[in-house]
């Protein structure tokens, strides 16, 4: 059953039904790699395009802090288990805090107006301030969905000129480089631009600009894939690892961003081996004009851009100055990338339409097993498996008229083909099976076994004879056919345990919050002897520490009352607290001296500086378990009282006004005290 009730509610806040999962679906947010659990239909459909424009308008979506179903929640109505909420870089918007968008919040204004009330934001309400949570905001069944879906579907075709993937053409990738090279040279590059922006997770406005100013300016509008000077200027740069008769030259810059030296070499062929992406962890070391080549160029870009460099934090932040120094390490060229930058921001984000919520090569792509051209999703998922993708020409181009199936007028290549050993392969279709709502196809038959992974349009087939005769051809290699990205296992785990694995994300959050409050927000005290007219006065860590300050002041008290040495040593501490040295603490001192008038000791045991004067205690005798006796049977007398023992007799006292005869006086007294409260408590114990 799709439809549930949870904490005794059938309906959330927002005036839709609780649902399980099978009433869900993941679904990738255009423009990024962040993926979100929503009700299927209008939900995924508003809150999904939502979404979108937040990252591209307002700020790059994070995957780590943005989620949207969870079955269970704090609130007993809560949205979220609707699968009608989502809560967006929470993060960067804490729960109760109420600002966090600043300068951002006119544009986040004009997006919500954009949306006609269909989304509501919870920095709007008043109680509680919840400025990272987004809602539907019509109820459901709302006759207005319709049109306004209509509206939202109109508009994201107006804006696409093309289906497919990515909307890049090679008349916007020349108008972006400044047109230096002929447009089929342009044509012949865009497949490895494309695989190149997506790989350097490049997909909102800002990134894109900020590779097309860089690359741009590196490689001349791409004219070059490698330094026109000799490199031998670098012969002999140790910082660049070129420790060999003739490394200057050999390993010059290449690609169209200029890797440079030996040791980057060898950096960025141990990195793309690592992924499958060239045969030899040495690759470029033994075949250094392959980094300059079409083929494996780009392959340097990005290792560049987000590994020795992390170039899309100066891209979110529109730091062009930053980002050129971080290239070039100064400034040299600022005025050119400046002007490729505010070139291909104004082009508009329509102009590059680069989503990564949909999966398709290029018509007739053909890519063996363990080479590029894949996104780099691909070799993180074969990486984490241990499988390798591959793809050939025709490989699942057609479109499929079936539930579950995505259009392909564009006729994009969906199709891939993992190899590996056969229990990598089961391992691999097994947790295929696990995500399949987000498959079109699985076909897989483990030949040692016979066991059949089955998924069609994301249901799972395997136990039917859909895919009939297709498994015979499906025992060396998984087949899998997609429209959007195969989640990772951790990107899962994120989602569905967060931090903390056994708690849900509901949990979590409250947990979070907790220690926020406990560190930020000021609460009225409950004390009835608060001031009258008192507001908010501390943090649950504040009051803590005041229960630390109260609770050992009446510690000390009792303590003292009953002759604690170390005690009174203490309180004649604080009692001769120097003004002069400790300025702060003489109402201390006060309190410290009142406690000692209060115990009619105030004369001799302020004058107990130090209690390390006092002789030490005793040492315990020595423990002789006696021997057991049998006694003769005698009458039981009756007990008799316990009398206390006489009290010692206090020490003479010197009476010259000593110290060491004020220290004999004090000593007297407290062993009549402590000789009183043991006889006392004998008596109590029944001399037990």
């Amino acid at each position: 059953m799709a439809f549930v009730t949870r904490y005794g509610n059938q309906w959330s806040e927002n005036g839709w039904r609780m649902v399980d999962q099978n009433e869900c679906v993941w679904s990738t947010i255009p423009g990024t790699r962040v993926s979100v659990q929503l009700r299927k239909g209008i939900p995924t459909t508003v809150l999904i395009a939502f979404m979108a424009r937040f990252n591209e308008l307002i700020e790059p979506l994070r995957d780590r802090d943005t989620a949207g179903l969870t079955l269970t929640n704090a609130v007993p109505t809560s949205n979220h288990m609707a699968g009608t909420a989502v809560d967006l870089n929470w993060d960067s918007h804490p729960f109760h805090v109420k600002g966090t968008f600043g300068k951002k919040l006119p544009a986040l204004r004009k997006l919500l107006q954009e949306f006609e009330g269909s989304v509501w934001w919870g920095g709007d309400w008043t109680s509680p301030i919840d400025e990272m949570h987004f809602q539907m905001g019509w109820p459901e069944g709302d006759e207005r969905y319709g049109p306004f879906i209509n509206k939202l579907v109109a508009g994201s075709k107006a804006k696409k000129k093309e289906t497919g993937e990515i909307g890049l053409t090679a008349e916007t990738l020349a108008q972006a480089m400044g047109s230096s090279l002929p447009m089929d040279r342009y044509a012949a590059l865009l497949p490895a631009v494309k695989a190149a922006l997506l790989q350097c997770s490049c997909t909102t406005l800002n990134r894109i600009s900020m590779w097309m100013a860089q690359i741009g300016h590196e490689s001349g509008g791409l004219r070059w894939m490698e330094e026109i000077a000799d490199g031998s200027q670098y012969e002999g740069r140790a910082d660049l690892g070129n420790l060999q008769r003739g490394d200057g030259r050999k390993f010059k810059g290449r690609s169209p961003i200029q890797v440079t030296g030996r040791y980057n070499y060898t950096k960025v062929s141990e990195w793309a081996h690592g992924r499958g992406l060239v045969p030899t962890a040495t690759f470029f070391v033994d075949h250094p004009d392959e980094l300059a080549s079409d083929t494996y160029g780009f392959i340097g870009v990005v290792w560049y851009w987000v590994v020795a460099r992390d170039m899309n934090s100066y891209a979110d932040a529109g730091d062009i100055v930053g980002a050129t120094r971080a290239v070039n390490g100064g400034t040299n060229g600022l005025a050119d990338r400046t002007d490729r930058w505010n070139r291909c921001l104004s082009m508009g984000y329509e102009a590059f339409a680069i989503p990564s919520e949909t999966y398709g090569l290029p018509r007739g792509t053909n890519i063996t097993y363990g080479s590029p051209g894949f996104p780099q999703w691909v070799y993180d998922l074969g990486n984490h498996f241990h499988v390798k993708a591959s793809t050939y020409p025709g490989h699942q181009e057609g479109q499929r008229a079936e539930s579950g199936y995505a259009p392909n007028p564009s006729g994009l290549n969906r199709g891939i083909d993992w190899a590996g050993t056969t229990s990598n392969l089961q391992k691999f279709a097994d947790y295929l099976l696990g995500v399949r709502s987000s498959l079109e196809q699985v076909i897989w038959e483990n030949p040692d076994s016979g066991k059949r992974v089955g998924v069609a349009g994301g249901e799972n087939v395997s136990g039917t004879p859909y895919f009939g005769a297709d498994y015979a051809g499906h025992r060396d290699h998984v087949h899998t056919r997609q429209s959007v990205p195969i989640p990772l296992p951790e990107q899962l785990r994120k989602k569905q345990e967060g931090i903390f694995m056994a708690l849900t994300e509901a949990e979590q959050r409250e947990l979070l919050d907790l220690a926020r409050q406990e560190a930020g927000y000021r609460r009225v005290s409950r004390s009835p002897m608060r001031r009258l007219g008192e507001g908010p006065t501390e943090t649950i860590a504040g009051f803590q520490w005041n229960m630390d300050g109260s609770v050992h002041l009446l510690l000390v008290e009792l303590l003292a009352s009953l002759g604690h040495p170390p005690t009174l040593s203490l309180l004649a501490e604080v009692a001769h607290a120097d003004p002069a040295s400790y300025p702060d603490r003489q109402e201390d001192r006060k309190i410290a001296q009142a406690i000692l008038n209060k115990l009619q000791m105030g004369e001799v045991a302020a004058k107990t500086v130090v209690y390390q004067q006092l002789p030490p205690d005793p040492a315990p005798p020595t423990y002789v378990p006696p021997t057991y006796v049998e006694p003769a049977p005698a009458p039981t007398p009756a007990p008799a009282a316990v009398q206390p023992a006489p009290p010692r007799p206090p020490a003479t006292p010197t009476g010259d006004g000593t110290l060491a005869g004020d220290m004999n006086d004090l000593r007297g007294q407290i062993h009549q005290i402590t000789e009183s409260l043991a006889a006392l408590s004998n008596s109590f114990l029944g001399g037990k």
